[in-house]
């Protein structure tokens, strides 16, 4: 969609907004608001929920690590941090300090678990980096769902991430394996239950 692809494209600016997306296609504002509103959402909570994924992504990445949180926020059109912050745990249940620790604690968990199989602590590290840098959780799903068709797809999502879990931890031998899916399963857990709760 020509809209949603500007927007994803214009998500630093701060100034972005539905009437300047609106100008920028020559709609009316009210037009524009109706084809989000078909698809349950309004412009103003798409960019807000992909402004926070690219936020809650880019706090996950070990790469990122010594990148200030009001500059990660700025980047994704968050100038005032303090702002941010508060959006951040209003919408997620903890700060942004918080999840990038979160994030970061379970990865060296792992790796420590793994230490010496440096292929299968590759294998698993790039695993749970994807989950925890993706905004996909089974509570967001759903809320995104219709009707039977969106249970449906959650529950496929969410067996899916266990499953694959289970293979790429099967695969680097790990012995107390238990311990490590259990400490994602609850990050996702936590997650979803956050993301739930703000939907309410």
């Amino acid at each position: 969609m020509q809209v949603t692809d500007y927007i994803s494209r214009h998500l630093g600016e701060p100034g972005l907004e539905t009437a300047s997306v609106a100008r920028a296609h020559h709609l009316s504002v009210r037009y524009l608001q109706a084809i989000f509103a078909e698809q349950g959402t309004t412009v103003t909570g798409w960019i807000r929920e992909r402004r926070l994924a690219g936020c809650r992504r880019d706090l996950a990445d070990p790469a990122l690590t010594e990148e200030p949180i009001g500059d990660v926020a700025a980047r994704w059109g968050y100038p005032d941090q303090a702002y941010f912050s508060r959006l951040f745990r209003r919408t997620f249940d903890e700060t942004p300090r918080e999840w990038r620790a979160r994030a970061a604690s379970l990865l060296k968990v792992l790796r420590l678990r793994l230490r010496g199989n440096v292929s299968g602590a590759a294998t698993v590290s790039c695993y749970v980096r994807s989950l925890l840098m993706q905004d996909v959780t089974v509570a967001g799903l759903y809320r995104r769902g219709t009707g039977r068709w969106g249970v449906a797809l959650a529950v496929f999502i969410a067996v899916a991430l266990t499953v694959g879990l289970s293979a790429a931890l099967a695969v680097t031998r790990i012995d107390n394996g238990t311990d490590a899916l259990g400490g994602l399963a609850h990050i996702v857990t936590s997650v979803s239950a956050s993301s739930a709760s703000a939907g309410h």
